[in-house]
């Protein structure tokens, strides 16, 4: 790979059960996507997970599904400089960005009903 080239590897998650295991009714975490935590917000018909999708030194990012569909509705990524383009810095320092979309953060007017922990603790 080039600098500057799009790691392929690296995917934004898409769908809850890309977090939650389907086969159980998603109450337990999917490994593989470092799932830190999963708060449903059932009046709202809304999931907030929160996942260290990309990297383990950038901020968590959060991932808001349909409950229904499992469809993503709205999100919170945080990414660095170094998983898509070469490190600016000559120290090989990294810069970090976020970007945010869609129904994010999950309204103030919902409350969570359950939450199901991957690596942190249910607040």
């Amino acid at each position: 790979m080039r600098c500057g080239d799009a790691n392929p590897a690296l995917e934004t998650p898409t769908r809850m059960d890309d977090f939650v295991s389907a086969s159980d009714g998603g109450k337990s975490v999917n490994p593989g996507e470092h799932t830190e935590l999963v708060l449903e917000y059932a009046s709202c018909n809304l999931v907030l997970v929160q996942a260290k999708t990309f990297s383990d030194y950038v901020p968590t990012s959060e991932y808001v599904f349909d409950r229904t569909f499992g469809a993503m509705v709205g999100a919170k990524v945080w990414l660095d400089d170094g998983q898509h383009l070469c490190p600016f810095a000559s120290d090989g320092g990294t810069w970090i960005f976020g970007c945010q979309s869609g129904i994010y953060p999950v309204p103030s007017s919902c409350q969570a009903t359950e939450c199901l922990h991957g690596s942190e603790t249910c607040p």
